[in-house]
């Protein structure tokens, strides 16, 4: 595989001129020879000549050549379409490349990474670290996916789902310093959970019995207030507690099968 010393060499080189004006897109034969540290600009061999050709696609479009090496090794597996700027055969242009027919399936090396940068994003794609990642360069936020799973770093990920948005996995860990539920402007003051769910209920039962057992004891001092003549005065004072008791003891027991829905209301007053 030989190389040019520099991009002028190539595309200046010496050689005759060619008047002919030749229009539209030709097939080509890459020959294994580029440019020293710019191997996109490549020597092919197309219709009755052996010409320099330099890349012509769209910024960040995927054409390139992937190495000299891999170039050199395919280069009669491969074929480029090349045109002709301004009709000249001096100024000819590569467009994009193809294996011939019948040959892609015996090529088993491909690049094991490639990056395309754009103006303000830049894709890495890579089988080596078995990696896809998006930056956004302007800050450096990212996200990416492979074998460490999905991961991303950035400012606000804002996602809309029109109807259901199912998260499933064995261990789901938030850390943030605010969560917010519910609509845009409604931040929930509970994040329910199985564990959060249970606790509570067992709680506010705890909370039932001991204002059953109070509300119990209030109605017997009641009752044997009113068989003494000395305290007879008392007993509507302990029945009005005991009923007062009762009825919290009912709210609470109101509650707990419906604890789930209580503590998934927003703060708005839903």
């Amino acid at each position: 595989m030989g190389s040019f010393n520099t991009r002028d060499d190539l595309m200046n080189r010496s050689g005759p001129f060619y008047p002919m004006q030749l229009m539209g897109v030709y097939k080509a034969t890459p020959t294994g020879r580029f440019i020293e540290n710019d191997y996109q600009y490549i020597e092919v061999k197309v219709l009755a000549y052996t010409l320099p050709a330099r890349p012509c696609y769209g910024f960040g479009a995927r054409a390139a050549v992937p190495s000299p090496a891999w170039l050199n090794k395919y280069k009669d597996d491969i074929f480029f379409w090349v045109s002709f700027e301004g009709g000249s055969i001096n100024k000819c242009v590569w467009l994009g490349w193809c294996f011939r027919e019948g040959k892609q399936k015996d090529v088993d090396d491909f690049p094991d990474q490639a990056v395309y940068r754009m103006v303000h994003f830049q894709e890495n794609i890579s089988d080596k670290e078995q990696e896809y990642r998006l930056t956004y360069t302007d800050t450096n936020h990212y996200f990416s996916i492979g074998k460490n799973g999905w991961l991303s770093k950035v400012k606000e990920w804002f996602t809309e789902v029109v109807n259901v948005f199912k998260i499933k996995s064995a261990k789901t860990v938030v850390i943030a310093n605010q969560i917010q539920l519910g609509s845009e402007n409604a931040a929930e003051p509970y994040v329910l959970g199985n564990q959060l769910n249970k606790n509570m209920t067992a709680t506010l039962n705890q909370l039932v019995a001991l204002t059953n057992g109070l509300s119990t004891q209030m109605s017997a001092l009641a009752t044997a207030a009113g068989a003494n003549t000395n305290t007879s005065g008392l007993a509507p004072g302990f029945t009005a507690i005991s009923s007062q008791v009762a009825a919290i003891s009912g709210q609470i027991s109101a509650i707990i099968p419906n604890l789930a829905t209580q503590l998934s209301k927003k703060t708005t007053g839903e």
